[in-house]
């Protein structure tokens, strides 16, 4: 005899499915070299945009931040929050191929422009050209993807997670490091 959960629907399902799926999910929350989750053969979790923790491994690892649509202009949000960032010991790459520098730093007209490791790509691009901003993020070996407040790509942040890189996309940094 087997036992089976009726939802509202009227549909039964078995309850060894619901254990099952329940049990899936609780072990997908332990970390991913956890040797209970590889022996019970559970699907490990991979880090998902936006997450907290994802947000505070970027924020807490990273050291160099390419910033992809850096102005020179004081009043710009991208201007502001590179400058935040730099005050607060992160190392500022400005990408911008419409100045020469921003703050005395060297602007590059593209990611493959810059010779030092990159641990983030913060876009301050329109949303349209994101997907050339993350594909020149993978080859370059960048870690993380960073897509500013409005900067929203979903298949170009998939891509970026596909090749293995943390994504967060719609946040502002400056906002996220000022929570920590």
């Amino acid at each position: 005899m087997r036992i089976q959960k009726n939802d509202r629907s009227g549909s039964a399902e078995p309850l060894q499915v619901i254990v099952f799926e329940t049990l899936k999910y609780l072990f997908s929350s332990l970390p991913q070299n956890d040797d209970v989750t590889r022996s019970l053969n559970i699907p490990l979790r991979k880090p998902i945009m936006n997450e907290p923790e994802t947000i505070r491994k970027i924020l807490k690892e990273s050291k160099t931040i390419a910033v992809v649509g850096l102005s020179d202009k004081l009043d710009r949000y991208s201007y502001i929050v590179a400058s935040y960032l730099m005050e607060h010991g992160y190392k500022i790459i400005p990408v911008n191929p419409n100045i020469v520098e921003w703050k005395g730093l060297k602007s590059h007209a593209s990611l493959k422009d810059i010779s030092e490791k990159i641990d983030v790509v913060g876009i301050f691009r329109r949303s349209e050209f994101v997907d050339v901003v993350v594909k020149e993020a993978i080859t370059i070996g960048a870690k993380a993807i960073w897509m500013q407040e409005g900067v929203v790509d979903e298949k170009a942040a998939e891509k970026a997670e596909k090749a293995g890189l943390l994504v967060v996309m719609d946040r502002c940094m400056m906002k996220e490091h000022r929570k920590k």
